[in-house]
């Protein structure tokens, strides 16, 4: 079975790079001491792989992060929430569409603040 990394902008494969391993997206973890941090975890994965299709819910089990996106090859354990490797973090892109609609809306509210300011200026 062929594994594709899903990290936007990496074509890498298990069959054209044979020497990358790939990792599946954290799963929840059942037990109460951990289904925090798991969690926590699994959206930041999420959030850095940040494809517009790919969210908690419609996460599978056949989508991987080859190891180019972790500085020492793979990802850190799950108590290990300190270490740089807990998430993908190497060669990072973004889902421009995705990216786009955030930087609208971040805009739009800027802009909303800046009139906001003006017009309270020019009443005193």
């Amino acid at each position: 079975m062929v594994c594709d990394c899903i990290v936007v902008g990496c074509s890498n494969n298990n069959i054209t790079n044979p020497d990358r391993r790939f990792f599946v997206i954290p799963v929840l973890r059942k037990n109460e001491d951990k289904r925090e941090l798991s969690e926590r975890r699994r959206h930041e994965w999420i959030r850095r792989i940040n494809r517009k299709t790919i969210n908690s819910d419609t996460v599978k089990s056949w989508q991987r992060v080859c190891s180019d996106h972790f500085i020492l090859g793979g990802p850190a354990g799950l108590a290990d929430f300190i270490n740089l490797d807990w998430t993908p973090t190497v060669k990072i892109r973004y889902d421009l569409q995705c990216l786009s609609t955030t930087l609208s809306s971040d805009r739009y509210k800027q802009k909303q603040m800046r009139q906001h300011m003006k017009s309270t200026a020019q009443a005193v």
